[in-house]
Parts: C-alpha cells; structure tokens; sequence
C-alpha cells in the first residue's frame, strides 16, 4: 500500500493540478466516477471526482439543465443536443437547426442561401455547404490531413508541448483529424503567446474551408473555441480572413468537445499555398486535429468512382493477382485496388514483381482525368507499395498512350508507406475511357489501392442538367407577370421538378443575380468537363461602343478573344556558367489591332516543399528581379510578344521548372519550360564510412563536394543509365532510396526487379544514411598532375596550388569522367582526402570491367598517391 501510494503521489506530481493526485489502484477506482468523471485524490486522501461539462454532484451523477434550455437559437431554429452526450470525458453542446432562409450558428444571420449535405466522395462524412445558387461542381473535398497526401514535412507550427518528463511531443504533424493513440494531435506550448499551425500545400490550391476536432490530453478534453485564418502564397507574406464588414479579421467558430467535428466553411474560398490556424481561445489547451477542404485551381479533380464504387468490380482489371498461399479465397484481385479498401486482404497485388504488371480501370465513357490518389497495403504485417509508376491511357482499351511532360514519359512519384494517400496531378489533363497504372519501382510487392480524380460528369450530361437547370429559372422569372401565369399553367407536368417551376415572388434584382451565376458556372463548368480553358472576363470584340483604333476598329468587351502563352514543350539542356534562353511568347485569337500592355511574371516552381522562387516580374518597360537571380536575368523581346527569359550565369540551384506567366487586364496565361543541368549523379558517404550523415550533413557534403543533393529525377535517369548501387542515399526531397539494375541478394534479395527503391521520408536530423549528389558539367577542366614522385594529402594540396590551380573535388572529378572522357589508371588525392581514379575505357589492372570513378575510400593523410587538380576556365 505504501508503494501504491508512492506511485499515486508521483503520478499526482507530473499530471494533476497542485494539491490534487489522479488516483490509482486501491485508493480511487476511475469507475466511482460516472459519466466520464476523472477520479482525484485530495491532501488527506479524500475522494474527488473532476467532472466533465454538464454533468455535477459528488460522483458525476446529476446532469444539469443542458444547453438548450433557454433555447439559444433565433429565428424559431430548433436546439438539438449532439449525439453520445455521455461518451467518455466530452460532453457534445448542441446545434441549431435553422428554417430555411437563416443560417449562422444560432441562425441569426438572414438570407437565401439554401444548405446541400455535399458528401466528400473521399469519406463517409456529408459536409453542409452552402450553395447560393447550386450547379454541379463543388471545391469541398479533403486536401489530405487525414488521409496523408499532405506529408509531415508539410506541416509545422509556432510551438509545440512536450509532456511527460519529455516523452510526449505533441507536434503539428500529429494534427490529423480522426488520428488515435495516447498522443493524437498538435498542442501549442503553454509559453506561446501567440500560436499557429501551417499546411504548405506546395502548389497553388482552392481551398473553401476547414474541419476541426479537439483531442483528450492526460484524461482531459481540449480544444480551439475560436480560431483565425490566414493564408499566404510565398510562406512569408500572410493575410487574414476579414469579417463580413472588412473591418477586422474574422473569428471562426470551433469546437465545443474534443471528439467532435466543427466544419466553418470560406467564403469567397482562398487561393493559396500556405494556410495557417491562429487559436484564439482554447479550452485548457490549445490542442488540434484538422482537415483542410477544397480542390486543384484549375480543372476539375473529383473522385471518380472507385472508393465510393461507383466504378463497378468488373471494370475493374490487371495483368495477374497474387494468391496468398495460393489459394482463391486469399487473393489479391483487381476490384479490390480501391483507395482505403478495408478488410485482412485489401488491395490489389501483382503476381509477379516485374515492370510488365498494370492495374487498369474502365471509367465506362470517356472522361476528363487531372490526377490521381495512390495508397500501399499490408500483407500479414508486411507493409507493400509502388513507390513510383507511369500511367497509360486510352479509348478504346487496344492503342496506349504513356502520359508525358515536356516531351518524355513521365515518372511519378508513389508511396512510402502501406497506408498514407499520395497525390499526383497531371499537368496536362487528358480524356480517356481507360486508365492504367504501370509499377516502375516497389516495397516487397507491386502493391496498390487508387483513385482517379477528374471530372465527375459526361459532357452530354453536364450540358442537359444544366440547360433544365437554366430553363427552370428562365421560367420562373416568366412566371413573375401576371399576364404569363396561365401561359405557365398550362405547361405539362413533366414529371421533373425544374420542368414546371411553382411560382416565387422574388425581385427582379434577384432573378437577374442569379441568372448571371449561373451563367458564370456554366462557363466555369464547361471549361471543367470539356477540358477547355477558362477565360476570365477579359474579352475584346470589334462594336460599336470600346476604343477605337486608328483603322477603324474598335475593342470592347465579351467577344471571345483568348490570350494564349505559348512556351517550348521540350526540356532545355545547359551546363553551369553558360547563358541559357527560356523561350515565352504570347498572342491573342483572333489578333488584335494595336499592342496592349501586359505584366510578365516568371517565377520557378518547387520540387522539395519549399516556396516557389519569385524570379522576374515586369510591367512595360519597369523590371525587377528577385534573390539570387538579380543581375542575372532579362527578358528578351526580340520580336513583338515575345518574353522569353534569358539567364546568364547558370549555376546547379537554377536546374528546374520555370513558369511565365502574362496577364492582361483580368485574364492571365502561363506555359512551363523545363530546365535541366548536364550532370552526373554520384554516390557519396562521409569519411567516418557508411550511413554517418544526416540529411543537412548530407546537403553540406554535397555542397564541399562541388555538387548538391540529387532529386529523383536524376537520380532515377541515371539508374536507367545504369547506375546500380546497394547503399541506400537521401535524395533532395528528404526521402532515402537506391537505384538497383542488377537484383542481389545483399541488396533487397532476387526477388525484386530493377528499379529505385525507396525507404521514404526519414527524419531530417534523426536518420543517417549515405547520400546522392548530382554534379553538372564543367567550366573548368580536372586533369592529373604529372610529378616526379607520390604525395601525401598535404603535399598534394600544395602541388596544386604551385601549379596555378586548385585541388578537385570528387564532384568535379565525376563531371570530367563524364562530360571530358577523363580516363586515367592513376588514383589521385582529391580534397576531402579520398583517393580516386577514373576510367572511361576498362582495361586489365584498372579495376572492374565497366567505366567508372574507381576509389581507394580516405586512406591515411600520410599515404602517398598522385593528385587530381581542378583549373578554372
């Protein structure tokens, strides 16, 4: 008993507020207290229950009035308590249920909004949404908290706590609605003053509202009362959400419990990169679980029917299906490929790991397809996904087409784990019946679930909803005049609600409102299902009424007139220190009469999670330039409509997409040219030997070595190229993979074919491996010194500097083996105290049979070889 209540004191100590103890064992049963009351122990050993909102009395066992008595809602809304009042340690508050016409939390707000329950095709959950005039496309699917297309990495926060002697860090990345376990979710630290947490969606997205729920920290309920928006597009500069008066920020509404969803919805909804939650109040602590709910900018990207099967099992295809134990009732078929699939066997595997495997899906008519959603399994506690892939498309399920980008087929990015969703949106949609996923690189087996997104109707039908949609308005506007109302009445019942409209006395200024609504979707929703661009509002025509020309035409508004930005579809190659043009023109259909002034912006797209990179803006003849492209970069405008960027300089960082976009007036356009370094990938490990390097140690090797951190790209082009290597590297996303050409045992077994495989994200600080660097091409030249005799590390330093030059680095080395055919059966220092050789023709007593930068590791500083020197051009 005297141990028990040692621990009941300890305990007391590191969770309960001062002068109270949570009890345990003999003293206090947390079953004395009902109704989810938590059982403490006073100074002398008393009983005490701590109990939760609504509930009182010595054991938890009265229930008080209830908050809906008074009534707080206004406007006749009903006062309904939440479900499972009694659950646990929340006590649910209520809802109010307004009439139609009112909204607001307690109905008080006063308007014609009518509410849909919009169902999320990627949960079960129906989101209330509001819909001033409903069409039929929506921005109100979730973003990817919950389900992990938003990586940890993506997430972070002001602060975070960490409790319980430093055990329990409760950080942003823990912030996914509905996570379990004892630690669940993001808590600001108690010394943050003014708290946050940030999404950085890495593009440019719509997002039209957020879903919150609190959590349950050391047996208590915590939550955000009210909370603020802010929203950013560089990371750096944030705005608020403002009131509906624009006199201040706007204050949301959270949660009343911590189990329980609040879903505030923005409007007008946010185009942005970075959001950001500000708590304004919070209940105990300021503790968050949330989603985020919106879409792609441009095109549609609905679910298109495999979660919710609307896509049916028979549609549903594959090269083979593996047969645990070989046996039918354990197989892994086709139809069960499906995003969050559940059950013991949930997914679909390949009978064979083999690039010639595909999973197909018969969308049964041809459909606009803008991305797709990706998702591992585990078999028996082995966890299996397709770590990258390429997709395939076609209409009639014989000719395929590989989607590509700038010219080549694209490889996309997949899983790094059994159960987190990955998100790839097409640059360049596509319309297709058929779709197939094609494995490029697994974990254990090709294993896979998916969804496809793109838009959710056909043309045709898209087009008939819509034009009963805008005849039913048309008629109850012409329902408004007395003298038309048996004109109305006489029409036949059609059977369909829209067809025979009852009539509204709406005002004029209503009807003609919201006629030009819906004409706006219809624009917005053809664009969406036919693949069409949309132009927004800056049209030219030749009328009577504009700006008259000097040959007598004339410009206006609403005639059709498109801008069009025009870039180069293939990739541009270059190496560093050269001068490089990225072509950008621009014109107008059909051409106009004079010039018009436009603003140009180029800026260069991320690729790793960090902001997009502002490189020149310019309005007529003003132009500035940004960061480390200042003074290295103009637009060329050689000829009329032409501007095209011209970067001078080039160094390994400049290697990427970049975007140019035009505005005039309120349409913009933009094109992608894509970028690339000749280089050389290079495995690296540090001189204390293998996986000693974090990834910032990794990115600091790189950087002595003349070189930076690969991205997958190279470093999957150079396993094409025959790179083949056992030690597994980071790479410029954080994730740690490794390219095998020739499957072995040592290297994930022979049952695995070719390809890069992944370990996924690892910790930035934590996790330690080797790395891959990639090395562009030379200004300079590498070449061996010819001396008279050997040297050591030291003396070889000074060799090269006696000789003019300095000593090269293994990054340098690599390139000149490369790009200069440097061959030499000589190993040389090079200046991080490696010994290495390059051999570009394989000969007797020169090492291995195949071309390769041959190493002798970091011998003794004091052990004497030739050297390698580096002369800059």
């Amino acid at each position: 008993m005297q141990l028990s209540g040692a621990l009941a004191a300890l305990c007391g100590v590191l969770l309960c507020a001062p002068g109270l103890f949570a009890a345990s064992g003999d003293f206090c049963d947390s079953s004395q207290c009902l109704n989810g009351g938590t059982c403490l122990l006073g100074q002398d050993n008393d009983i005490y229950c701590l109990c939760p909102e609504g509930f009182t009395g010595l054991v938890c066992n009265e229930t008080e009035k209830g908050p809906c008595s008074p009534n707080p809602c206004h406007h006749d809304g009903k006062c309904q308590l939440t479900e499972d009042t009694h659950r646990g340690d929340i006590f649910t508050q209520y809802i109010c249920q307004c009439p139609l016409g009112y909204s607001g939390t307690h109905c008080e707000i006063m308007n014609e909004t009518i509410y849909y329950n919009v169902e999320d095709y990627l949960s079960t959950t129906a989101i209330p949404t509001p819909v001033p005039n409903p069409g039929f496309s929506r921005c109100t699917s979730k973003l990817g908290m919950e389900g992990g297309a938003i990586a940890d990495s993506q997430i972070s926060a002001s602060s975070v706590y960490v409790g319980f002697m430093g055990l329990q860090r409760w950080g942003p990345e823990l912030a996914r609605l509905y996570r379990t376990g004892i630690v669940n979710a993001w808590t600001a630290s108690n010394y943050d003053s003014k708290p946050w947490i940030q999404v950085n969606l890495l593009r440019k997205m719509r997002v039209s509202g957020v879903m919150t729920q609190g959590a349950s920290r050391a047996g208590r309920a915590e939550y955000l009362k009210t909370f603020k928006v802010a929203y950013s597009l560089d990371g750096r500069k944030f705005e608020f959400i403002q009131d509906a008066s624009g006199s201040g920020d706007k204050e949301f509404l959270g949660n009343t419990d911590n189990n329980g969803l609040k879903v505030n919805m923005f409007s007008p909804a946010l185009e942005a990169q970075y959001i950001r939650l500000y708590p304004v109040s919070c209940y105990r602590g300021c503790t968050l679980r949330f989603e985020l709910l919106g879409c792609e900018l441009h095109g549609c990207s609905e679910p298109l029917g495999l979660k919710n099967n609307t896509i049916p099992d028979s549609q549903i295809t594959a090269s083979s299906s593996y047969k645990t134990w070989n046996l039918r009732a354990f197989g892994w078929y086709p139809h069960l490929g499906r995003l969050d699939m559940q059950g013991k066997i949930n997914a679909w595997t390949a009978q064979s790991n083999s690039n010639k495997e595909w999973l197909q899906v018969d969308l049964g008519t041809q459909r606009e397809v803008t991305g797709i959603i990706t998702q591992g399994a585990r078999d028996f506690g082995h966890i299996q996904y397709v770590a990258s892939y390429k997709v395939a498309h076609s209409n009639d399920g014989v000719q395929w087409t590989i989607y590509e980008e700038h010219g080549t087929s694209k490889v996309f990015h997949g899983n790094s784990d059994n159960n987190s969703h990955k998100k790839n949106i097409f640059e360049t949609p596509f319309t297709a019946r058929y779709v197939r996923v094609l494995p490029v690189s697994w974990h254990n087996r090709i294993t896979l679930r998916l969804e496809l997104l793109g838009s959710p109707l056909t043309s045709e039908l898209f087009l008939l909803l819509l034009s009963l949609q805008l005849l039913s308005l048309q008629l109850t506007l012409f329902s408004q005049d007395p003298q038309a109302s048996h004109l109305l009445n006489s029409l036949p019942d059609l059977g369909c609600p829209w067809a025979k409209p009852r009539p509204r006395h709406l005002g004029t200024a209503t009807i003609l409102a919201k006629m030009g609504l819906l004409f706006l979707v219809l624009l917005l929703s053809l664009s969406c299902v036919l693949g069409l661009p949309f132009y927004n509002g800056f049209y030219y025509s030749h009328g009577p009424h504009g700006r008259t020309l000097s040959d007598g035409y004339v410009e206006g508004l609403f005639s059709g007139v498109k801008l069009v930005v025009e870039t180069t579809e293939e990739s541009l190659f270059s190496h560093r220190g050269a001068t490089v043009t990225l072509p950008c023109h621009y014109h107008y259909e059909p051409a106009l009469a004079s010039p018009r002034h436009v603003r140009v912006k180029w800026w260069r797209s991320s690729e790793n999670g960090s902001p997009e990179q502002d490189v020149l803006v310019a309005i007529g003849p003003r132009h500035r330039s940004f960061g480390d492209y200042q003074g290295r970069v103009q637009l060329r405008q050689d000829t009329q409509q032409e501007v095209s960027l011209e970067l001078r300089d080039l160094r390994l960082e400049d290697s990427g997409r970049y975007r140019c976009e035009v505005t005039d007036g309120l349409e913009d356009q933009s094109g992608l040219v894509e970028l690339e370094l000749r280089g050389v990938v290079f495995p690296y490990q540090s001189s204390k030997g293998r996986y000693q390097l974090n990834f910032h140690e990794a990115q600091q090797a790189c950087r002595e070595q003349d070189a930076v951190v690969a991205s997958f790209e190279q470093l999957f082009r150079a396993w094409e190229e025959g790179l083949d290597w056992c030690n597994a590297g980071w790479l410029q996303d954080a994730s740690v993979q490794y390219p095998i050409a020739l499957p072995r045992q040592p290297c994930g077994g022979l049952g695995l074919a070719p390809g890069v495989r992944s370990y996924g994200q690892r910790h930035r600080r934590l996790h330690r491996y080797d790395v891959f660097c990639f090395a562009a091409a030379l200004k300079g030249w590498v070449y061996y010194l010819e001396h008279p005799e050997k040297l050591t590390l030291q003396e070889a330093r000074e060799a090269c500097l006696e000789d003019g030059t300095q000593i090269a680095t293994v990054g340098q080395l690599f390139a000149a083996w490369k790009f200069r055919g440097l061959d030499r059966c000589d190993a040389g220092w090079l200046a991080d105290g490696s010994a290495r050789y390059p051999i570009v023709h394989p000969r007797p007593n020169c090492g291995p049979p195949e071309p390769g930068v041959r190493t002798f590791g970091f011998p003794d500083p004091h052990a004497r070889y030739g050297v390698y020197c580096y002369r800059q051009r």
